[in-house]
C-alpha cells in the first residue's frame, strides 16, 4: 500500500468519525500529496469544501459560516487558491479563541 493510500484511508476514517458519515465522492489529490516543506499554506477550495463537514463537527460553527469563511478566504478566483492560514484564523475568531500577535 503507498502512502497516498494509506493517507486515503486516513483522510475517509477521519471524516466518519467527525461526522458519522461516510465520505461521498473521492478525496482531493492536493489533501493526499504534500509540498516539499509540508507548509503550505493553499489548497484548492474542493479540499476546503471537503473539510467543511469535519471542521463543522469540531467547531460548533454552522456548515453557512464555515462556506462564508471558505469563500472569503479563496483567493485568485480565475485559479481557486484557498489560503489556509487566514480561513483558520476566522474560524478560531468566530469559536472566541484569542490569538495572540
Amino acid at each position: 500500500q503507498t502512502r497516498v493510500e494509506k493517507d486515503m484511508e486516513a483522510f475517509q476514517k477521519k471524516y466518519e468519525n467527525a461526522t458519522g458519515k461516510e465520505l461521498e465522492g473521492e478525496v482531493p489529490a492536493d489533501l493526499l500529496t504534500a509540498s516539499g516543506s509540508g507548509l503550505d499554506p493553499h489548497i484548492s477550495p474542493a479540499s476546503a469544501k471537503v473539510q467543511i463537514p469535519i471542521v463543522v463537527a469540531n467547531s460548533g460553527l454552522s456548515e453557512e459560516e464555515v462556506e462564508t469563511i471558505v469563500e472569503e478566504n479563496t483567493e485568485h478566483k480565475f485559479l481557486g487558491i484557498l489560503n489556509v492560514l487566514k480561513c483558520n484564523i476566522k474560524i478560531a475568531e468566530k469559536m472566541g479563541v484569542t490569538l495572540d500577535e
